[in-house]
């Protein structure tokens, strides 16, 4: 591989990663903005549906509930990510200082930042992936209410 060939690998593999920064950006912007529109919308909803004396309520409030939990799980997500990547960045500038010659106790430091990114990362995998499933059960619920309740 010659050396333009290498740059433009290297080029390509940024793009890739800014796109990948972005996309989840925007997911946990779209989670927070379905989420918060949910929550209104159940709650107009249950309004209506009390001055009216509609009984059946529970997919309104179970919607409410999931899109108010989808938040908070993404919140907690924000502060599981920012820890990964702070031990990610500690992780980084130990194996920089130690490029030529490592001590013991620089390894050592290398494995535990490398182990404690790792556990943080897997947290805020789950509370993403959890957020978003609450979403999409909030949305299913208010769906189903409006379509079997009008």
């Amino acid at each position: 591989m010659n050396e333009h060939q290498l740059d433009k690998l290297k080029n390509s593999k940024q793009m890739a990663c800014d796109g990948w920064v972005y996309s989840t950006q925007r997911m946990d912007l779209l989670i927070i903005t379905i989420s918060s529109a949910g929550i209104y919308v159940a709650l107009e909803t249950l309004k209506y549906a009390h001055e009216k004396n509609i009984g059946q309520i529970w997919l309104l409030k179970t919607a409410g509930l999931c899109f108010v939990i989808s938040i908070i799980a993404n919140f907690i997500s924000q502060s599981t990510g920012q820890k990964a990547n702070m031990h990610h960045i500690h992780y980084i500038d130990e194996q920089l200082a130690a490029r030529d010659n490592p001590t013991q106790n620089q390894i050592n430091n290398i494995a535990v930042y490398n182990c404690d990114a790792n556990f943080w990362h897997h947290f805020t995998s789950g509370f993403n992936i959890g957020s978003m499933i609450l979403m999409f059960m909030g949305l299913t619920s208010i769906v189903g209410y409006f379509i079997f309740m009008f």
